[in-house]
């Protein structure tokens, strides 16, 4: 059995990368996942994002 662990200390670059990398799959979720609402409500700024 192998555990691995992963550590994250607050303000540090590691853990906004992982914030970003985390809204960016939440908003690719509910592009795939929701009806055509949630493209119509999306930002310039959430597009960018996504993208950037």
């Amino acid at each position: 059995m192998s555990c691995t662990y992963q550590f994250i200390s607050t303000s540090t670059v590691e853990k906004k990368i992982l914030a970003l990398q985390n809204k960016k799959i939440q908003l690719v979720t509910d592009l795939i996942s929701t009806d055509e609402a949630i493209i119509k409500s999306l930002t310039k700024e959430d597009i960018e994002e996504l993208l950037g």
